[in-house]
């Protein structure tokens, strides 16, 4: 290896897997990157519980399906 080219290799830093996170454009596309991700597993969650929940009520109303009157189940569903 020639002088110049072991000084090259010398005076260049080593590289680290954080070294990106020290552009400020990198920091913040990835931290948008972060919270949308982080809302989209939020709403996937929340979603299926909703789901499911309405199910449970759908099967709550038929099982105690009184003709004429209110149902309990109604007033469990306007809380939601």
């Amino acid at each position: 290896m020639s002088d110049t080219a072991s000084t090259a290799m010398a005076a260049s830093p080593a590289l680290s897997p954080w070294a990106p996170f020290r552009q400020s454009a990198f920091r913040v596309i990835w931290a948008a990157t972060l919270v949308a991700n982080i809302g989209g597993w939020m709403y996937s969650a929340a979603s299926g519980r909703v789901t499911n929940a309405d199910r449970l009520i759908e099967e709550a109303v038929r099982r105690f399906n009184l003709s004429g009157a209110p149902k309990v189940t109604h007033f469990i569903a306007a809380n939601f």
